[in-house]
């Protein structure tokens, strides 16, 4: 192996092409070394390790291949990923293939450096050695789809859209504290139908939604396999085409790899980022939760809005409108009516009504046995058809705010009006010596029991709702 070293500074060979040529000479190499030799090397490879370090790792590969892997060290585990790229030690690419996915799914747990550089490579694996093997079936089968975005989230459904556009979001809404076991299927789904409603006005308009969240190449480039790996490219092809996806190509042809690749920039990160905060500010303001979320299109700065103008598209509209359509929908209740309960009701309706019916008779033919009981004739202006009234007290609105200021404690009431006057709440927190946060939640509590919901929102800053501003600022006042 240093030998070959040698020979590479005579015959100018490139760092990957000496790796290549010793991990075919060290390819049934076995060892059973009992020392243990550290390695720590960007881009490993043979000539920068010692003999202990060779040794070490020979003995850790030897147990690999025996289906023993052990935690050991990056680059050592780096440098066992090289030479199955180059299909050293297997005896096709399709058990090669086999051999990179266990050693990732065995290390990246205490390794997760791998989860940046291997999902790409398994992908590259699949046009340079597999070219007639379904790359989607695989990844599916596998489970991987949340590393592949730009090949599944064009044709993902509804339930796989939601984890995989939450992958790629500027804003996680999983990590909310409205996304609960409770709200998640609400959510999930209502992001579905957000999503499918955008694709259909994009559509209308001969425009496709999701170029404007993933960057589609429009010609070919030259393009390299195993990038950020050490590679050589070493396999002679013939011209032939790979299909990752409708819009992921590759083609070989005379010897030069050339792609039309899909790429996720930042302006598609943050438009599907606000796309799923605007979706959770709404949900949150239909079901009256107790926290409101702003959603700002102008705070994703990266979104091109020009470019939704130019086609006459409201991005912020059509969120709100197929949130309200999509809880329309998934809170009407279907009433499911039994034709046979029907005709069994109308036959006990018909029975009920021969038992109440009254024989009309001659009232010349009925004398009274005793004086009728005295009753005040009806005045000439009251006819006895005439409906009579029934009193009813009706509530004035504004005796419910009138009430909700008088339940405030003294500490509350100075909150509500700090918070009226754009003041700093959590002053008022501090004289009495509670979290500011404790003090919204007891304010809110009584609003929601006396008006049916919050009236503080926290942000930034506590604030009152525009909506109750002009009702609270009265009650307080009066």
């Amino acid at each position: 192996m240093r030998h070959i070293a040698q020979q590479g500074v005579w015959y100018h060979m490139g760092k990957a092409e000496v790796f290549y040529q010793q991990a075919v000479l060290a390819a049934d190499h076995a060892d059973e070394y009992e020392g243990s030799a550290s390695f720590s090397c960007y881009y490993p490879r043979y000539q920068k390790m010692g003999y202990g370090q060779l040794r070490t790792y020979f003995s850790w590969r030897t147990n690999a291949r025996r289906g023993f892997i052990q935690e050991t060290d990056t680059s050592y585990a780096f440098l066992y990923a090289y030479e199955l790229l180059h299909n050293i030690g297997v005896s096709d690419p399709r058990e090669g293939l086999e051999k990179l996915v266990e050693l990732w799914d065995t290390l990246r747990t205490s390794d997760p450096v791998l989860d940046r550089y291997v999902p790409a490579w398994i992908k590259d694996y699949f046009v340079y050695y597999l070219p007639d093997a379904s790359f989607r079936s695989f990844a599916l089968e596998q489970d991987m789809q949340a590393f592949y975005p730009t090949v599944f989230c064009f044709e993902a459904n509804a339930d796989e859209g939601f984890d995989l556009f939450s992958g790629i979001a500027a804003y996680d809404i999983r990590r909310s504290i409205f996304y609960t076991n409770e709200t998640s299927d609400l959510i999930r789904r209502c992001f579905a139908f957000v999503l499918d409603r955008l694709r259909g006005v994009f559509s209308e308009k001969k425009r496709c939604f999701d170029d404007f969240v993933f960057r589609v190449a429009k010609r070919p480039s030259r393009w390299t396999p195993f990038v950020r790996a050490l590679f050589y490219d070493h396999l002679a092809q013939e011209d032939h085409v790979v299909r990752i996806s409708e819009k992921e190509v590759y083609e070989h042809e005379d010897g030069v790899w050339t792609a039309k690749t899909v790429s996720l920039d930042n302006g598609g990160s943050q438009l599907i980022g606000y796309i799923m905060k605007a979706t959770e500010a709404r949900l949150r303001t239909i079901r009256k939760f107790r926290y409101r979320l702003s959603a700002d299109l102008d705070s994703f700065k990266a979104v091109d809005q020009n470019a939704f103008e130019r086609i006459g598209i409201s991005i912020t509209d059509e969120v709100e409108r197929a949130c309200d359509e999509f809880y329309r929908r998934f809170t009407r209740k279907t009433i499911a009516v039994d034709p046979g309960n029907l005709k069994r009701i109308r036959i006990d309706a018909l029975s009920t009504q021969e038992k109440l019916l009254v024989p009309i008779v001659d009232p010349t033919l009925v004398l009274p046995t005793q004086p009728l009981a005295e009753a005040e004739p009806p005045s000439e202006s009251t006819s006895l058809l005439e409906p009579v009234p029934i009193a009813r007290d009706t509530p004035d609105p504004s005796d419910a705010w009138a009430e909700l200021a008088t339940l405030f404690s003294e500490a509350e009431a100075d909150a509500v009006r700090a918070a009226l006057a754009h003041e700093d709440v959590s002053r008022c927190a501090l004289d009495c010596n509670v979290m500011p946060e404790v003090l919204v939640d007891g304010i809110n509590e009584k609003a929601a029991d006396i008006i049916g919901d919050a009236i503080l929102e926290v942000g930034d800053a506590v604030h009152v709702y525009e909506d109750y501003e002009r009702d609270l600022r009265k009650a307080m006042d009066a």
